[in-house]
């Protein structure tokens, strides 16, 4: 995928997350990334990094977009997670905020921790899964689960995902996923942790 067609596929998934309808009194992660522009940097660096580690997935027609890593030897490489928190760092508005924006991300311990502690358990993480604005409620998000799921089957392993808004979680429930555990972090912004 040529930097050109990144740039562009980052612009309509930041306009998805920037644009999302969030459920009443919820501010998700859009507390701590304010502007449009922002957003933008911010998928960017995390889409680049999935497309250059091959780790990003799209759906037939790209409507929707997934960056799912797992420990049979899908993830992100290195220099790619770099550039990548160099952005979020930039999109954040500097290191203070980026430190602020992981602390109440990882309030309450993260789902990677919990299940590290329970032996360390293979598992795939859907890091991103992203329907475009034209196509919401039309049916894109199952397909995408459940090519994730069909990955995780082959390798016997379970699905993890987070996300920050009630009515993503219960979404992602009804394509298969268990509500794990909700986690206060902070004022508007919850995690919602769900497994399969």
């Amino acid at each position: 995928m040529s930097e050109e067609e990144i740039s562009r596929i980052s612009h309509d998934i930041a306009d998805a997350f920037y644009d999302y309808p969030y459920a009443e009194g919820e501010k998700g992660m859009r507390g701590f990334i304010r502007t449009r522009e922002a957003m933008y940097q911010f998928m960017r660096g995390i889409f680049s990094a999935g497309v250059k580690s091959h780790c990003a997935y799209q759906s037939e027609n790209g409507e929707a977009y997934m960056i799912m890593t797992d420990t049979e030897g899908k993830q992100i490489k290195f220099w790619e997670d770099v550039k990548s928190i160099i952005s979020e760092i930039e999109a954040l508005g500097g290191i203070v905020n980026m430190m602020n924006f992981a602390f109440a991300q990882s309030k309450g311990g993260t789902l990677d921790m919990e299940i590290a502690e329970h032996n360390n358990a293979p598992h795939l993480d859907i890091e991103i899964l992203v329907v475009l604005k034209q196509y919401w409620h039309k049916g894109f998000m199952r397909p995408m689960m459940n090519y994730a799921y069909q990955r995780a089957e082959k390798f016997g392993i379970m699905v993890a995902l987070e996300t920050d808004d009630p009515i993503k979680a219960a979404k992602y429930v009804h394509c298969g996923m268990v509500l794990y555990r909700v986690r206060d972090c902070g004022p508007g912004y919850h995690v919602y942790e769900l497994i399969r």
